[in-house]
């Protein structure tokens, strides 16, 4: 009896282990859901911040550069070089953390197939053991049966 509750024990140990995967799974989607996120508003704001570059330096190759205008350009490029840094250093955390729930995923799926491996073994050996009860049932039947006679 005691082997048949392992076997259900392993068997709800598997079933635990199945959710925590697809809890990983999940979090591992939306780690690499936000990091695609951030890359596209990354190249987003360095294309910006390109653009600005080019407006300020066609204000400098004006015949007559105004000051004020290129002043403005000057620290719109500033403004924009932050946001971009910025950016960068969310895309960066969002890849970090898009490794370490790809990481968690894998080691969940690991012993999510641990724990159902355990539970077939452990569904054999009981399998095997029936048998076997059964072979030793029909033994002891066919010598009962040679003892009438």
């Amino acid at each position: 009896m005691a082997r048949k509750n392992e076997r259900h024990e392993l068997i709800g140990i598997c079933g635990i282990r199945e959710v925590q995967r697809l809890v990983a799974e999940v979090r591992t989607e939306r780690a690499a859901s936000r990091l695609r996120e951030q890359e596209r508003e990354l190249v987003r704001q360095e294309q910006l911040q390109s653009d600005i570059a080019e407006h300020w330096c066609a204000s400098l190759d004006e015949a007559s550069p105004s000051p004020e205008i290129t002043a403005l350009w000057s620290t719109a490029l500033l403004h924009q070089e932050e946001r971009v840094h910025e950016c960068e250093s969310r895309k960066d955390k969002a890849s970090r953390e898009a490794e370490r729930t790809s990481r968690e995923f894998h080691a969940a799926t690991a012993r999510h197939d641990l724990a159902r491996s355990m539970a077939q073994k452990a569904g054999k050996a009981e399998l095997r053991r029936r048998d076997e009860e059964r072979v030793e049932e029909a033994l002891d039947r066919h010598a009962q049966r040679r003892h009438q006679i």
